[in-house]
């Protein structure tokens, strides 16, 4: 159970569609955007996707363009 974050990590060029399929598969609710070395950038929510997609973001951009880099 210690190791379940390791789950929902994905990288900063991972699509809006990966971050969602990483969300949904996880107990979590929540996506960790982490750096090469595993340093934490930010955090996505489905909440962060509806929202990106209500303003007629495209599933295909990368979640550093809309994940939370102040978590």
């Amino acid at each position: 159970m210690t190791e379940s974050w390791k789950q929902v990590v994905i990288n900063p060029d991972a699509s809006l569609r990966q971050a969602l399929q990483v969300i949904d598969a996880s107990a979590m609710q929540i996506a960790l955007v982490v750096n090469p070395d595993n340093r934490l950038l930010g955090t996505i929510t489905d909440g962060d996707i509806r929202r990106a997609l209500l303003r007629g973001d495209d599933m295909d951009i990368t979640v550093d363009k809309i994940m939370n880099p102040n978590p």
